[in-house]
């Protein structure tokens, strides 16, 4: 059956005999596996593998010898389709590892189902394929439905691959590249010009199709005939050197896209279907991957992809999470009850490592997510200077296990409104590093962090000046683990170091705790040089910290403290700062008397202390939000309140007098509200001025139960004697609202004159 042979291939430039090996897994060949094969071959030989499915992981063992099917010989496609090496799920397909040298081939076949084979840790690289240090020319295969840590397709480094003829599609990895991940080239990857390549719609996180890393190495140029989209660079081919995108050398010629992106808002819903159109609420797709791959954008034409009502999970809904954002395409669910995202104990929510960001993702639940390759829930890094906000607004993160929640290292201004961080185990819940001069901060409003592990809010600087802002947030039953030698002061809840500037405004600090050895503890330290105002502040009831504020090593530090409520007082400070601003007839250590504390209700009782005790002499800059953390008027009677939550009547059970008054001249009909059986799909709303107020400007305001506005309109004045309006139950979006308690308001002359809750229900 061997048979001696001359071989002149099409891309290898040596010149060598050697015999034909035969595998044929029906029987009649040399051996029944191609792996015998290999180990029987020598210098030139050519394995040559009959049809079958081949349920392998072969290895060159550092030979340079050809690996092929019957296509090599016969030139018949078919057998590329007929010759299947399935790795199942037990390794890489192929491994190119040992020093093999210039003339080994892999030719005609298909490779499918590799895992990749373990080099760190337990991490696989290599799906299809892995080369290290070795070179291998790949002719007429497809390499499709492998995946990997990086590499699902294909991992190379060092030595170059040559590529011809081959289709690399639908691999998937965990941490970068789907399709090809290269590095430290120091030649670059060579795609053919006459036997063109297809590489398409692979995933990963960072490089869905490509990704080459030049820390160190060179720059790579794709040629080829079919790539994903005809805008690849950046999210389908990344090149970067240390998550710094680099595309000044790079070269892109090819000849046509899988799909064409879409200019236009998407839809998406675990009820929908990927053969819709994706583009109205009635036809929305199923996955939030394939909208992000698909939906187009730029800084002129921001786009939305909007999440409906259900539960997402990666594997019935065919997600692969972490999903990859995309600049200026927001993502907006229908609500935090209404929009759950379910990660099943497997992986984060996104990552992102654009180029200008700006956008915001809102108004849903995460709920379950573990570390996954990224060790992190969400991850924002770019390492060049980026214009662009990242928002997020009305997200509830329940029950999920990470290393950290969110890094953002970038010259990001990152806001966050209205948030709930609830049951969660963390290295860290929010880490940011700033590295650019510019454009940069942290603005942090309305968060509810409670019942945590291991979970604060963590900036630093090690340059430049980082602006930090947290307003109107509540901080409970918060609980750090140390399990070490107690080396520094600890911040359980809200911790700054080098550079960074923290204004802590109007927050509630309570029933927060430390397990273990520190030589001091509290709700919020400072550290190396950062600077801290704190001011409208709660910190009361922390009874297993030793302090309320920690400073270490903080010669440097300008700490300014007035209108709060501290344990202890100033003998609550450990540590000195540089500059100690103490407001002594400003600061108490008087119990704020919160309404419910033992059940989890840090509201303030009528009557309380904190109660008007506030001020509005704030760091120039910092802007309250209109509403606290539970939907109410930031600022109700003489003076603003001490802590996280503004009391006013409109929710106190002794104020009930003063509401029926107020709301009585504001009249909504019908409530509930059936949207299918109203004439005209709205509801009215009426204001009757009974107190025949001079009205100048009138609006009606519409917020969901969790504080949010959904809607806002100017109301014409026609009278004096009152106001009418309606509303069609869509938000500031024109997209229909979910069912769901919702807020009617109207404000006269700027101030709220009435409110009613209305019960929307299709």
């Amino acid at each position: 059956m061997r048979r001696l042979i001359f071989l002149g291939f099409f891309m290898i430039v040596s010149i060598c005999y050697g015999e034909i090996i035969e595998v044929n897994i029906e029987g009649g060949g040399d051996y029944l596996s191609i792996q015998d094969g290999i180990e029987e071959a020598g210098f030139g030989d050519v394995v040559m593998v009959y049809p079958g499915r081949y349920f392998e992981n072969i290895d060159y063992l550092g030979k340079t010898i050809s690996v092929v099917s019957l296509e090599w010989q016969t030139g018949e496609r078919n057998y590329i389709h007929e010759t299947i090496i399935d790795g199942n799920q037990q390794g890489s397909c192929v491994c190119v590892m040992n020093g093999e040298d210039d003339g080994t081939l892999l030719q005609g076949f298909t490779l499918c189902n590799g895992i990749g084979n373990i080099l760190v840790g337990s991490k696989r690289y290599g799906g299809g394929v892995l080369i290290l240090e070795s070179e291998l020319v790949i002719s007429n295969s497809i390499i499709e439905n492998n995946s990997a840590y990086e590499g699902g397709g294909i991992y190379n480094v060092y030595d170059p691959v040559e590529l011809s003829g081959v289709t690399i599609r639908y691999n998937t990895a965990s941490m970068r590249a789907g399709g090809i991940a290269s590095g430290a080239l120091h030649a670059p990857i060579v795609f053919s010009e006459t036997n063109r390549c297809s590489i398409y719609l692979n995933d990963a996180p960072f490089g869905k199709d490509i990704c080459n890393n030049l820390s160190p190495g060179i720059s790579i140029n794709v040629i080829a005939d079919t790539l994903t989209c005809w805008e690849p660079l950046g999210y389908d081919i990344v090149q970067h050197n240390d998550y710094e995108q680099n595309y000044e050398d790079i070269l892109l010629d090819f000849n046509a896209a899988k799909i064409e992106r879409i200019e236009s808002d998407l839809y998406i819903s675990p009820e929908g279907v990927d053969d819709n159109t994706g583009l109205t609420v009635d036809s929305p797709w199923r996955s939030l991957s394939k909208a992000l791959r698909y939906i187009k954008a730029d800084s002129l034409h921001h786009r939305t992809i909007h999440l409906a009502e259900g539960v997402y999970y990666p594997v019935s809904n065919g997600e692969v999470f972490p999903v990859t954002m995309r600049d200026y395409v927001s993502l907006e669910g229908a609500g935090i009850v209404q929009t759950i995202i379910d990660l099943e104990n497997e992986t984060g929510f996104f990552v992102d490592f654009g180029g200008n960001f700006d956008y915001k993702v809102s108004d849903m639940t995460i709920r379950s997510g573990d570390n996954g390759a990224w060790n992190c829930f969400i991850k924002l890094m770019h390492k060049d200077y980026a214009s662009g906000i990242v928002e997020m607004e009305g997200l509830k993160i329940i029950d999920c296990d990470y290393s950290s929640f969110m890094i953002i290292c970038s010259s990001l201004n990152t806001i966050m409104n209205n948030m709930i961080f609830e049951g969660n185990v963390s290295g860290h819940s929010i880490t940011t590093t700033n590295i650019f001069p510019e454009n940069t901060g942290l603005t942090i409003n309305n968060m509810i962090m409670r019942n945590n592990q291991d979970c604060n809010i963590n900036p630093s600087s090690q340059i430049y000046d980082f602006n930090s802002d947290v307003i109107g947030c509540e901080f409970t039953n918060n609980t750090r683990i140390n399990t070490g030698t107690p080396m520094a002061a600890s911040g359980v809840c809200y911790s700054s170091l080098f550079n960074v500037q923290t204004n802590i405004i109007n927050c509630t600090f309570s029933d927060n705790s430390l397990d273990g050895p520190f030589f001091a503890s509290a709700p919020v330290a400072v550290s190396d040089g950062g600077d801290l105002n704190l001011i409208n502040t709660i910190i009361w009831g922390n009874d297993d910290l030793s302090h309320s504020v920690v400073f270490n090593n903080a010669g440097e530090t300008e700490f300014k403290a007035d209108h709060n409520i501290i344990t202890g007082e100033q003998q609550g400070i450990y540590g000195n700062p540089g500059t100690m601003n103490w407001q002594n007839v400003t600061n108490w250590d008087i119990d704020p008397d919160f309404v419910s504390p033992e059940e989890g209700n840090y509201q303030l009782n009528e009557g309380s202390w904190a109660i008007d005790r506030g001020t509005l002499d704030l760091p120039e800059g910092v802007e309250l939000p209109e509403f606290d953390a539970a939907g109410r008027v930031r600022i109700y009677g003489d003076q603003i309140d001490i802590g996280a939550y503004e009391w006013n009547p409109w929710s106190s059970p002794t104020a009930n007098t003063e509401l029926a008054h107020r709301a009585s001249d504001l009249i909504v009909y019908p409530n509930p509200a059936y949207i299918s059986e109203i004439r005209g799909e709205s509801i009215e709303v009426w204001w009757r001025n009974s107190g025949r107020a001079e009205l100048k400007t009138a609006e009606l305001l519409v917020y969901n139960i969790s504080g949010r506005k959904v809607y806002e309109c100017e109301i014409d004045i026609l009278s004096q004697s009152g106001l009418n309006t309606s509303w069609d139950f869509r938000n500031k979006y024109g997209t229909e609202v979910a069912s769901a308690l919702y807020i009617v308001r109207i404000r006269i002359n700027g101030n709220i004159a009435g409110q009613q809750k209305v019960m929307v229900i299709k």
